[in-house]
């Protein structure tokens, strides 16, 4: 069977076409949100249940009050360095529910954490929060510390 030039011509163009196509998705990258699988719901709660056990919350206070603090771990589990606070307490009570994070995110290390996630928790920001979380894409219930925003 015989095809005319036209036809043959148009047949051979949508091939390099296909072809091109395969080897743009081939070849393009994966966008970052594509490449970045997150592991959180593996290792947050590991590092939940190790901070909770050492965390003295102050009593009384503000049902609202949120704490969130940007942490830097070694691949020993180790605090790189103190604690920073993403905000400046507002009252005393906030203060003191500040310090007793930090108190709790000290005492509890070397966290144990799973080396293959290490990229993913080497940095990132505990929330200490008394906040009533309903949504369900929320990975922690009220009264304990959700640790991962933006996870």
């Amino acid at each position: 069977m015989s095809l005319e030039p036209a036809h043959q011509s148009r047949l051979w163009t949508f091939t390099i076409f296909l072809i091109g196509i395969a080897l743009t998705s081939a070849l393009v990258p994966a966008s970052a949100a594509q490449r970045k699988v997150n592991h959180a719901s593996a290792w947050g709660p590991m590092f939940r249940s190790q901070v909770e056990r050492c965390w003295k919350k102050p009593v009384g206070g503000d049902a609202t009050v949120e704490a969130a603090f940007k942490i830097n771990l070694t691949r020993d589990g180790l605090l790189a360095e103190q604690p920073v606070a993403e905000n400046p307490a507002i009252s005393d009570y906030h203060t003191e529910y500040q310090k007793s994070a930090v108190q709790a995110l000290n005492a509890c290390q070397p966290y144990k954490l799973p080396i293959e996630y290490y990229d993913e928790w080497k940095f990132f920001i505990p929330i200490f929060s008394e906040r009533d979380r309903k949504a369900k894409d929320d990975l922690f219930y009220p009264r304990n510390p959700s640790i991962c925003r933006g996870c």
